[in-house]
């Protein structure tokens, strides 16, 4: 793999997590004043919203680590490698978290607002709990393609 492709996901990455970082200290720490106005001083769904996002950002971030120790293998040329299916693993919980966060922050809203939900915000949710399916289900099929290309590369190497 190439070490400047490499170089521009690692830095990539780490504009996503220092943004990812911002936005959990500006914006969603102003997210209250809009939860507040909309639910006004229910705290229970409060704390299950803030927790839901507050999550999803934590899943982000640790994925992106994930992102990060996989391109380091390729730098390397250790991808085909049984250490390299943890991180495909992680990346994988970590999505898969994220999509259950975002399902539970949305059924959380459309419970407690009902008929009353702005459909945006609501077509947002899912969309948002689609998308994390279809990046999972995609991280199946590539995880299942490194399986393969790791056991053509211990056979090459026992031919070899």
């Amino acid at each position: 793999m190439s070490k400047g492709i490499i170089a521009a996901l690692k830095t990539l990455i780490v504009l996503l997590l220092l943004s990812l970082l911002v936005f959990q200290v500006v914006i969603v720490l102003g997210l209250g004043e809009g939860l507040r106005e909309e639910f006004g001083d229910d705290v229970g769904i409060m704390f299950v919203l803030w927790g839901c996002v507050f999550a999803f950002m934590l899943c982000a971030q640790v994925g992106l680590v994930f992102v990060w120790r996989l391109a380091t293998f390729a730098t390397e040329g250790r991808i085909f490698n049984e250490r390299a299916f943890s991180a495909v693993n992680g990346v994988l919980v970590c999505v898969l978290l994220g999509m259950a966060c975002t399902a539970v922050a949305t059924v959380v809203v459309v419970a407690t607002l009902g008929i009353g939900v702005p459909g945006p915000i609501a077509a947002i949710g899912v969309f948002i709990t689609l998308t994390c399916l279809a990046l999972a289900l995609v991280i199946l099929v590539m995880r299942a393609l490194l399986r393969q290309a790791t056991a053509f590369q211990s056979e090459l190497e026992e031919v070899v």
